[in-house]
């Protein structure tokens, strides 16, 4: 893996941990609650932005390879 991968994948990484952070207190919450309409509409953002994340890592790799 060259050192611009390496760097932009952790950049995408750190984003993603931050992401997570971001959203720690809601996804506490809905682990030992029903998630409220607004929660889960909250919910489906953080997971496209999980997902948009790794997909962007994904691509960035491949694009390498």
């Amino acid at each position: 893996m060259s050192d611009k991968l390496r760097k932009q994948v952790d950049v995408e990484r750190q984003q993603l941990n931050r992401l997570i952070d971001e959203h720690r207190s809601l996804l506490d919450s809905c682990a030992s609650n029903a998630p409220t309409p607004i929660e889960l509409s909250a919910l489906a953002t953080f997971l496209h932005s999980f997902y948009s994340g790794i997909e962007n890592s994904l691509k960035r790799i491949a694009t390498e390879i």
